[in-house]
């Protein structure tokens, strides 16, 4: 299939310069934003972007900064507030350069995080939104030792990196999904104590947030997620106020749906979702 790709960077409202991808195919309806996890990047989701543009979508993604090929400190931010602030700044980027359509928003882990906070704080802008394996409830446990110097060293150092616990081979089981992020070279292997002390303060927020959102929401979750916890998903949906909702658990499947085998089927289930919610 044909399409347009531009890709370059954009200004975030404090001058930080982060990547962005737009992917367009011929006569698009509508427009889907994409925000990615944790240490990685947009450009992992490239079977997602081509299943959409193939059903008449097109797809807008970038790197969260400080990481894959935008600007800023890795894996690190000050402020949850500053990832928000992103989204809207890449929205009204996007939007000023190219014509309007209906907008769809979806976002992966750490970027389904923030997509839920975006969607409580910024209401309106979008017609849906899918939260895929969102971070809302950490099932990963850190080494006590590791807990107890993070603690410590944080109020002086927060920049300092921790290694990355995230075993590739519990992300997908797709083996080729396995190699490809072992070899990535814009995959972070550390985190930092920064950003985890913001998304720890922040999920002791967000349940509230949940009765504000008013948008459309499909959230989808692997049940052998040994990431973020199914149930804090769970726990999210019921406390949502929305007559527009659908909660989807997958048997056996991992963290990173969207690149899990048999991907398709949860991408059918994201187009049913935003096909919807398409203005007549």
């Amino acid at each position: 299939m044909t399409h347009d790709l531009k890709t370059g960077k954009f200004k975030s409202r404090d001058g930080t310069q982060l990547h962005y991808e737009h992917w367009t195919p011929p006569d698009f309806k509508a427009t889907l934003v994409f925000v990615h996890g944790m240490g990685e990047h947009c450009g992992r989701y490239r079977s997602f972007v081509r299943y959409f543009n193939q059903k008449g979508y097109r797809v807008w993604l970038y790197d969260q900064r400080g990481h894959g090929r935008s600007e800023g400190k890795r894996v690190f931010v000050r402020r949850f507030e500053t990832l928000m602030e992103d989204l809207s700044d890449y929205l009204d980027f996007s939007r000023n350069s190219i014509p309007p359509s209906p907008l769809f928003l979806a976002g992966h882990s750490f970027g389904g995080q923030v997509l839920l906070n975006f969607l409580a704080e910024y209401p309106g802008r979008f017609q849906a939104a899918c939260a895929a394996s969102p971070n809302l409830e950490i099932a990963l446990t850190m080494p006590k030792w590791q807990e107890r110097l993070g603690r410590m060293v944080l109020p002086v150092w927060p920049q300092m990196k921790l290694k990355n616990l995230t075993d590739p081979s519990k992300l997908s089981h797709d083996p080729r999904v396995f190699a490809e992020y072992k070899n990535d070279p814009l995959i972070s292997d550390y985190v930092t104590l920064g950003i985890g002390k913001v998304l720890l303060e922040n999920l002791g927020s967000i349940f509230e947030k949940a009765r504000r959102i008013q948008t459309p929401l499909l959230m989808l979750h692997g049940l052998e997620d040994v990431y973020c916890s199914p149930k804090g998903t769970e726990r999210f949906y019921n406390q949502l106020q929305l007559e527009e909702k659908r909660l989807k658990l997958y048997e056996g499947k991992y963290h990173e749906l969207l690149n899990e085998t048999g991907k398709e089927e949860i991408y059918a289930e994201m187009e049913q979702w935003f096909d919807r919610f398409m203005p007549a």
